[in-house]
């Protein structure tokens, strides 16, 4: 999947919410990337992506280079 596929499915997935996607990145065959989105809006947006059958959350945590390296990305 490419960057501009994961925007696509995440908007739709998260709209309205704010989000930034911040890294993609395929490893062994699957792709995994780092989302932030606005801490009110932290457990709806677990729910969207969950709920949807593309996407699944596997972490979060507010610090980025934490999820980076449970992830493998760092």
């Amino acid at each position: 999947m490419s960057r501009a596929e994961c925007e696509i499915i995440l908007s739709r997935i998260l709209n309205p919410i704010k989000w930034r996607l911040f890294d993609l990145k395929k490893i062994e065959g699957v792709n995994k990337g780092i989302i932030k989105v606005p801490l009110e809006s932290y457990k709806e947006s677990i729910q969207l992506i969950n709920d949807d059958t593309l996407l699944e959350t596997l972490t979060s945590s507010g610090k980025i280079n934490l999820v980076r390296q449970r992830l493998g990305l760092k």
